[in-house]
C-alpha cells in the first residue's frame, strides 16, 4: 500500500473499546502474535484503567495509529523494574489491510525517540523467526538477532520458534563516539592530551631556546689560556 495520511497519537483511556476491538482483528489476521481473534483478556473497564495509567506513564507508552479515527496499528514500550530497569520491551502490530503504509515504521520512530528521552539503554524484543517482514523491519532501525528460542509458540500442536533481538541505544543526553565512548568524555581527554602535548611543546622549545642563548653568551677562550689550563 502506498504512503496514507494518518496519525501517531497516544492511547487515551477512551480509546480501549476500540482498542480492544482492533486487538481481535489482527489477531485473527496472523499468527505472529501471543493471542487469536479472542484477543487479549480484558474487559472495557480493565484495558481503560490500564490505558489512563499508560497515557501517564514517564516509563511506558502506547501509540496509535490512526486514519480519519479508525485504530490502524498499535506499538508499545514497557520498561522492567529494578536491576532490569535499564531495559524495556517493544511490541508492535499492524492490521494486514495497512501493511506497506509505513505506519510501522512511524510508530518503531516514535517509540526510539521516547526510549531515548526516558533513558532506556536496551530495547528487547520477540518475534516469529520465518516473520521476514517484520525482522526486516527491526534490522532496519539497528536491531539485532540475539539467538533463536525453539518452540517459543505451539499453534495447533506445531511448534514455533522465535528470534530475540536486541537494540543497545544511547540516552538523548548522552553522546558516544562511533567506537562507543562518551563523547563528553572523549572530549575531556583528548583535551588533557593536546594541552598535555602543547605544553611539552612548549617546554622544549624554552628548553632549546635557553642552549641557544648559553651557547651565544659563552665566552670564548684564547689557545694561550688553553696552554695555561694545560700547565
Amino acid at each position: 500500500m502506498e504512503h496514507t495520511n494518518f496519525e501517531i497519537v497516544r492511547a487515551q483511556a477512551e480509546d480501549a473499546a476500540a482498542l480492544l476491538d482492533y486487538l481481535k482483528i489482527v489477531g485473527g489476521e496472523t499468527d505472529n502474535l501471543s493471542f487469536g481473534a479472542e484477543g487479549v483478556p480484558l474487559d472495557i473497564e480493565a484495558e481503560k484503567a490500564y490505558l489512563g495509567v499508560q497515557a501517564q506513564s514517564q516509563d511506558n507508552i502506547q501509540l496509535l495509529a490512526k486514519v480519519n479515527g479508525e485504530i490502524i496499528g498499535t506499538a508499545s514500550l514497557n520498561r522492567k523494574q529494578r536491576r532490569m530497569g535499564h531495559r524495556a520491551e517493544f511490541g508492535i502490530s499492524l492490521k494486514k489491510a495497512w501493511w506497506g503504509c509505513g505506519a510501522a515504521s512511524a510508530l518503531m520512530e516514535r517509540i526510539l525517540a521516547f526510549a531515548k528521552e526516558t533513558g532506556v539503554e536496551q530495547v528487547n524484543l520477540e518475534v516469529r523467526s520465518d516473520n521476514k517482514r517484520a525482522i526486516a523491519l527491526y534490522e532496519r532501525f539497528g536491531f539485532r538477532k540475539l539467538c533463536t528460542f525453539p518452540g517459543f509458540f505451539k499453534i495447533n500442536g506445531e511448534l514455533i520458534d522465535f528470534d530475540f533481538m536486541n537494540l543497545s541505544i544511547c540516552p538523548a543526553k548522552t553522546k558516544y563516539t562511533k567506537c562507543g565512548v562518551r563523547r563528553d568524555i572523549y572530549e575531556q581527554t583528548d583535551w588533557l592530551l593536546r594541552a598535555g602535548l602543547r605544553k611539552v611543546r612548549r617546554q622544549n622549545s624554552n628548553d632549546s631556546k635557553r642552549q641557544c642563548l648559553a651557547r651565544k653568551n659563552r665566552r670564548p677562550v684564547d689557545k694561550a689560556e688553553r696552554r695555561n689550563d694545560n700547565a
